[in-house]
């Protein structure tokens, strides 16, 4: 059987380290260690790098990229599809980020993307996964 493709946006890579925010450092461990355990392929994008790229503190950027290779989390070069279907979204507006990010994630088959945002996406995934036995405890 083919493992769930996840698509991870660049928040993912910021909250194991984030001891200011408990809850969602403990969700992104959780979903790392799902990962780990084999339950989902990884993705992130050259979008991705290139926000992480901007963290000011270089100890912690370092860190974060260690993420990707220690959980084998495959980059996703941008490509011409990608751009073309980014903007046709942008023609209709809303967050250039964001848009890039879902045609990543749809032009290369993610049938998840993965963020934290103010209703903690992550969350609820975890949640539902803890409803079907298939996330790793606390």
């Amino acid at each position: 059987m083919n493992k769930p493709k996840i698509y991870l946006e660049t928040t993912i890579f910021n909250f194991p380290f984030a001891d200011d925010a408990p809850q969602l450092k403990a969700d992104t461990n959780k979903l790392f260690a799902e990962i780990k355990a084999g339950r989902y392929e990884p993705y992130t994008s050259a979008y991705a790098i290139e926000e992480l790229n901007d963290t000011e503190k270089i100890d912690k950027l370092i860190k974060m990229k260690e993420l990707i290779e220690e959980y084998n989390i495959k980059i996703i070069p941008v490509s011409g599809e990608v751009e073309r279907l980014a903007a046709l979204y942008l023609t209709e507006g809303g967050n250039k980020q964001e848009i890039h990010y879902r045609c990543l994630a749809y032009c290369n088959n993610c049938g998840k993307s993965i963020r934290l945002n103010s209703e903690s996406e992550l969350s609820a995934h975890c949640k539902a996964e803890n409803n079907k036995g298939n996330c790793p405890d606390q």
